[in-house]
Parts: C-alpha cells; sequence; structure tokens
C-alpha cells in the first residue's frame, strides 16, 4: 500500500526511527503492507527498520525481523534476524486435524456443501485453533537470529533467546533458553535479583540517570544504587508519546 507524502510526513514527524541511521532511506516511502488496528502504537524512540506489519513496540526496541500485528514489544528489546510465528495450530483432540472441522468459509469444505446442498453453518465450526492469542514480549529482551515463537506466549521482562531456539511455552523473567524445544538453561541473577528487578522496573525511568547513576555489570550494586535514586527522588520518570499508527496513516 502506497502512502501519500503527506502521510509519509506524518510519521517521520514522530520519533519513530525508519532506518539504523540517516543515511538510509526510510522503508515506508515503498509503501506498507497494511493499516494496524487502532490499538496498534510505537512508543518515541522505538524503531522498524525493516518492512513490516506495524505491530506494539516500545521505546528503545528494534526488529530485525517482519512481525504481524498481534505482536506486542516492550522497552529496550533486541531482536535478531528471521525471527518467525508459527502458524495457528489445529485441534488434535477431535476426529480429525483438519481444517473442515473448524473454518466454515474453507473453500474446498463449502464447495462440497454446496454440491451437496448442506447448510453451511452446521454448528461444527464453532470450534478453533487452540494457539491464537497474541504473542507478548517483555522489556528489555535479547532474541538472537532464526528463533521460532508460538502463538499465545509470553516471554519475560530481561529474558534472553538463543539463536535457531523453537519456543513453545511461556519463558520467565531473566530466564536464558536455547534449543528445540527451548530449555531454560540458566537464569540471569539470582533468585533475589530478578525479585528486586521486577520491582524496580528501570526501564520505566530516564536512561541517561540509569546509565551514568548506577552499575553496568554489579548487580547488587545497580540494584542498590537505583533503589536510592527511586527512593529519594533523584530519577525521571520515563513518559514517551504513544504513536498510534493507524491514526496517523488515516489522518
Amino acid at each position: 500500500m502506497k502512502l501519500s507524502d503527506a502521510q509519509i510526513a506524518r510519521l517521520l514527524g514522530t520519533k519513530i526511527c525508519f532506518t539504523y541511521d540517516n543515511d538510509v532511506a526510510p522503508w515506508i516511502k515503498d509503501g506498507i503492507i497494511s493499516i494496524p488496528k487502532d490499538n496498534v502504537f510505537a512508543e518515541d524512540y522505538s524503531c522498524y527498520f525493516m518492512r513490516s506489519e506495524f505491530f506494539t513496540i516500545g521505546a528503545f526496541s528494534y526488529s530485525w525481523s517482519a512481525f504481524p500485528e498481534f505482536v506486542s514489544i516492550g522497552r529496550y528489546c533486541s531482536i535478531g534476524g528471521s525471527v518467525s510465528i508459527l502458524p495457528i495450530s489445529h485441534q488434535t483432540n477431535m476426529f480429525t486435524t483438519s481444517s473442515l472441522v473448524y473454518h466454515t468459509r474453507f473453500m474446498p469444505r463449502a464447495k462440497y456443501y454446496e454440491d451437496m446442498g448442506y447448510d453451511m453453518d452446521d454448528g461444527i465450526g464453532h470450534f478453533h485453533p487452540t494457539n491464537n492469542g497474541d504473542v507478548i514480549i517483555g522489556h528489555d529482551v535479547y532474541i538472537g537470529e532464526h528463533v521460532t515463537l508460538r502463538r499465545g506466549i509470553n516471554i519475560g521482562d530481561g529474558a534472553i533467546i538463543g539463536s535457531r531456539a523453537v519456543i513453545t511455552k511461556d519463558v520467565p523473567p531473566y530466564a536464558v533458553v536455547v534449543g528445540n524445544p527451548g530449555r531454560i538453561v540458566r537464569f540471569r541473577y539470582s533468585d533475589k535479583q530478578i525479585a528486586s528487578l521486577n520491582d524496580l522496573k528501570w526501564w520505566d525511568f530516564d536512561f541517561k540517570t540509569v546509565q551514568t547513576k548506577t552499575h553496568h555489570t554489579d548487580m547488587e550494586l545497580f540494584i542498590d544504587r537505583m533503589t536510592h535514586l527511586i527512593d529519594n527522588k533523584e530519577i525521571n520518570r520515563f513518559r514517551p508519546s504513544r504513536n498510534y499508527i493507524g491514526k496517523l496513516i488515516s489522518q
């Protein structure tokens, strides 16, 4: 779908990044795949580096993979290339796994019912695939290349997904997951530290202060200093604007 000059100008007038650097032409000038639903937004300083459906994405996150709009990504996420979403699964607890059971508009079924004079809406089509939910990716998640994600999963804050992993279940915060099927090989920090990080939610605060007033590698020091900054109101909340893409395009 080609955009008008005015539509492109509105998108480029936000603080969303459509290129990795200023020397590359924004891909939106070549057209977009579709206008997203009204609830899809991109926070200021988020990145769509490649042509994709628009999906919800938080500040300072980027993806080198194209995602459908039912994917939601938090802040500070780094996502590699060729990450894919498994298609909807068929029911496996019925007499057949065929789409005819739940997809009343499936063309072979429609033609057969028409030829036989059957009622198209025979009640069977009320069954639906089991994993048609959204994919929710938390904050500060790092996903390697060629990862496969099942629909309906939730990847917790701070998790790391190794390259070529196949993720079919929820991933807890700060877990490191590899393999097919994906398995947790370790957690990045201790249980106590993870609980503290979950409470602190450092991504809700000014990055420059976090960067310069805490500690990068000693997690105990990071937690102590971050706690001090918050308790003593020495750090500002980070409140980026939400840019609702469909509204911007449709104005």
